[in-house]
């Protein structure tokens, strides 16, 4: 095999791993969002599930015995739409769940409003 075929090999091997690097670590890239959840009255605890659309994986998930009708959950999620399932545990006994979506991008403040309960 000639010299140039062997470097012109390498360069073709060089571009494919840095092309495959790239889009693996921008696929697996994550961004902070700040998560609050605005409760109805009488709510003793709150689990939240979180996937990306058009995924049946779950990326994350959060639970907490509240103190508040406000709550914050600081995330780490892959960008994009996400829908979240909040299921509310209500003082009273019943289990009241509720699903939202919004846009997961760096930096983000969202506030999910599930005061209806729906």
């Amino acid at each position: 095999m000639s010299m140039r075929r062997r470097l012109a090999g390498m360069g073709v091997l060089g571009i494919l791993i840095f092309l495959g690097t790239r889009f693996f670590s921008a696929s697996q890239t994550l961004v902070k969002v700040d998560v609050h959840y605005l409760l109805p009255g009488g709510v003793q605890d709150l689990a939240a599930s979180f996937v990306v659309e058009g995924e049946l994986e779950e990326i994350a998930h959060f639970e907490t015995r509240l103190v508040g009708h406000l709550v914050l959950q600081k995330a780490h999620l892959k960008p994009g739409w996400v829908r979240v399932t909040a299921r509310m545990t209500m003082v009273d006994g019943p289990v009241v769940s509720a699903t939202r979506q919004f846009e997961a991008r760096e930096g983000a403040e969202v506030q999910l409003d599930l005061r209806d309960g729906r």
